[in-house]
């Protein structure tokens, strides 16, 4: 018969037997869901994507679900080309391409790659095989592109435009003690397109001195953040102010924030489509949204973030309020707070429209500036090892992004944003009450006047 003394021991072991299982459990779960993560973030949107029924893709060989689907098929046709674009007719100088219908490679020979060469190479990195001729005929020359979203250099070497490399060295600096521990964050505001560079960074820009701590494990030391540890939508005055994670390993000084910036032309337009935690008068009224002045007058905004709630005096002023605080450094003079175009701490600005036509460059410089170097992740097995990874679809996911039907992939962001200045968008007494609002030294800063 067993002894109070035995059972209880035996108890203990079992106790500590479930236990051990318990936690085993919980790190291969988590194991296995981090190492599916960043594939879900551009596969599974795949079968959420309205656009992706019009591209044919070619399944790599490593993957297991190649010999069951080799091709994603188009299942109805594309919407008509001029109700996309908004446009008709061709540029001159231009050849015109062959009408043609059904799926085709572009080429050089019939006219349909012509003007688009460097679209094109970015979407066959991804194993992009064919595509509907008229969803591609529907996408704007780089030529069509460049003259919208301006940019720097001349056409033949134009550049994207991006603010604060002057500061890198000062980040590195600050960071030298122990370089393993730099990282690079996102931050902007709602529809800025902080998600898709976060996936940019993931895939393609490593911490060497990291991925060396982790014992060559890129996946795990490639040393980029989802966000900055105050938030990504939140103002940049709470760094230092504001943790949304108060268990992170890591100072704000070891993490260089990336700020991206949309034309607020665009930006307001957006906002007024899904407009996150912000509110401001008639901003249901879509055909007179954004309406920065009501009445007479300006049309306030209130934004809720994570750190409090904000009040601005429309949605222009909003947009320079919450920029002004990573593009402007202040000082305390003798008649009070000054603002100055020094950089209040190390941080780039990059603009959202060029990490859309930009994305190897942009992503490069941003790399390059953390003191981090482009290469492959060994567990990335959509693009070959010595490419660099374009993200082709939305990289959007969940509640949070609005309608599964509203998100874009590469491909309809060339159409979207390349298309046609967002200006446009606009009567001509709108812009004159947006051109007052808005900060003229952001606007030509980043070629937004």
């Amino acid at each position: 018969m067993m002894t109070p003394a035995r059972r209880n021991k035996l108890r203990t072991l079992l106790w500590f037997v479930l236990m051990k299982w318990t936690a085993t459990l919980v790190i291969v779960n988590f194991y296995l869901g981090s190492m599916i993560s960043l594939e879900e973030i551009e596969n599974s949107v795949l079968r959420l994507m309205q656009r992706d029924r019009f591209v044919t893709f070619e399944q790599p060989e490593s993957d297991p679900m190649a010999h069951q689907n080799r091709q994603y098929k188009a299942d109805k046709q594309p919407p008509d080309v001029d109700e996309v674009m908004g446009r008709t007719g061709t540029m001159s100088g231009v050849v015109t391409p062959t009408k043609l219908v059904g799926d085709i490679t572009p080429n050089l020979k019939d006219g349909t790659l012509q003007g688009r060469e460097r679209l094109w190479e970015m979407l066959t990195t991804r194993n992009m095989t064919q595509v509907d001729a008229e969803y591609w005929s529907s996408i704007p020359t780089w030529d069509e592109i460049l003259d919208n979203i301006k940019h720097s250099g001349d056409r033949q070497n134009a550049l994207p435009i991006i603010h604060g490399l002057d500061t890198c060295q000062a980040f590195q600096n600050k960071t030298s003690s122990d370089p393993s521990q730099r990282r690079i964050a996102p931050a902007g505001l709602f529809n800025s397109g902080t998600n898709l560079l976060s996936v940019l960074l993931e895939f393609n820009c490593q911490n060497p001195n990291r991925v060396k701590k982790f014992k060559g494990n890129a996946k795990r030391g490639h040393g980029n953040e989802w966000e900055v540890p105050w938030g990504k939508h939140t103002p940049g005055s709470e760094r230092g102010q504001y943790l949304k994670n108060q268990k992170i390993k890591y100072t704000i000084d070891e993490v260089l924030p990336v700020v991206l910036i949309r034309n607020p032309y665009g930006w307001m337009k957006s906002m007024c489509r899904h407009p996150y935690t912000a509110k401001w008068g008639s901003m249901q009224n879509k055909r007179s949204c954004p309406e920065l002045k009501r009445g007479g007058e300006w049309n306030g905004v209130e934004a809720k973030f994570g750190s409090g709630v904000t009040q601005h005096k429309s949605l222009a002023h909003m947009y320079n309020d919450w920029y002004g605080h990573y593009y402007y450094g202040s000082h305390t003079a003798a008649e009070g707070t000054q603002r100055s175009i020094e950089a209040p701490f190390p941080r780039l600005i990059v603009r959202f429209e060029d990490i859309i036509f930009f994305p190897l460059e942009v992503t490069t410089q941003i790399c390059n500036c953390a003191g981090g170097v482009i290469g492959h992740r060994e567990d990335d097995r959509d693009v070959p090892e010595d490419k660099f990874h374009f993200v082709v679809r939305s990289a959007k996911q969940g509640t949070g992004h609005g309608p599964k039907e509203k998100r874009n992939g590469l491909i309809d962001s060339w159409q979207r944003y390349g298309s046609r200045s967002p200006r446009s968008d606009y009567s001509q007494e709108e812009l004159q009450v947006a051109n007052a609002a808005l900060d003229l030294n952001l606007l030509g800063r980043f070629q937004y006047g």
